[in-house]
């Protein structure tokens, strides 16, 4: 049995009518035509069908109460032709130009695509070098020009020099710390085991005793506060143990926990408590940690 044939089976059974030809699917990530039982037509992956997130479902209307507070206004994607004139293939995504990473690096390939690159990455160094003008070494005092814009300090030794400075280090530590705090303010992704949990501890614990996300700790904040029995938890994916991206930096990442850990717990008194989530989204698991929570929270009290 194929996907397509388990997806369409699977939509009769929660009275859902998939509209989408078998030769157009592609993959279980794209949109999916589909018409709900009451007459009404709308987009969905079938991700969300196997979540429950249908239409005439309270969930189904919560993730579009969600989308359209993220975007501002729900848009649903139209479809996208290729960029590889040798492909021309229709797929659905927001930002992508090509429908696979074959089609993008045979283009990438071409003799063109290099000469196009190696011509307006030269232009860019041509009119930054042009714009930019004579400034005065911070250490040295001596006058010298740029070769970015970034650059303050005339010499490699110049800038080591500067690095030793107390003054330098008591600016690299605040501004660290400042970093830390908007990262920790900003930082919008939650996965679904976490709002699972957050939700098991507003039933058990009262709403008005639990808060999420909020940086009440000196701009730091914490997953999940149970402010009734002043326990901070943690909720820890990958990313606070592996390196998942060039642009992530795991050390920053693990130094932030450090210090919100310490001033949770030493200066406003409150218990920390970490969660490690290595997988997917999982009832059980999320079930399983919430019960090893509570006894080790009768063990602290």
């Amino acid at each position: 049995m194929t996907l397509f044939t388990k997806i369409i089976l699977f939509c009769k059974e929660i009275n859902q009518e998939v509209l989408t030809p078998q030769v157009n699917f592609i993959n279980r990530n794209q949109l999916l035509d589909i018409t709900c039982h009451c007459g009404v037509e709308y987009k969905v992956t079938y991700r969300n069908v196997i979540k429950g997130i249908v239409h005439c479902t309270e969930r189904f209307e919560a993730y579009q109460k969600y989308k359209s507070i993220r975007s501002g206004k729900i848009i649903e994607p139209n479809p996208i032709i290729c960029a590889n004139k040798s492909c021309n293939k229709e797929f659905f995504h927001k930002t992508k130009k090509y429908c696979s990473i074959t089609c993008s690096l045979s283009i990438r390939k071409t003799e063109e695509y290099k000469k196009n690159m190696s011509n307006s990455i030269n232009e860019v160094k041509i009119r930054n070098k042009t714009k930019l003008e004579p400034i005065i070494c911070k250490v040295c005092t001596i006058e010298f020009k740029p070769s970015q814009s970034t650059v303050t300090m005339c010499s490699r030794k110049c800038a080591q020099e500067y690095s030793r400075r107390e003054e330098y280090k008591e600016i690299a530590q605040r501004n660290g710390s400042a970093g830390g705090k908007i990262s920790a303010t900003v930082q919008g992704r939650r996965s679904q085991n976490e709002i699972y949990f957050a939700e098991k501890c507003e039933t058990h614990f009262g709403k008005e005793h639990v808060t999420t996300n909020d940086p009440c700790f000196d701009g730091w904040d914490a997953d999940v506060i149970i402010h009734k029995e002043k326990l901070a938890i943690a909720w820890n994916g990958r990313f606070h143990y592996k390196q998942l991206m060039k642009s992530q930096s795991l050390k920053q990442v693990q130094a932030r926990d450090k210090i919100k850990e310490s001033i949770i717990t030493k200066k406003y008194g409150y218990q920390f408590y970490v969660i490690k989530d290595m997988g997917k989204y999982d009832r059980d698991f999320v079930d399983q940690e919430f019960e090893i929570m509570l006894l080790c929270l009768m063990d602290m009290t």
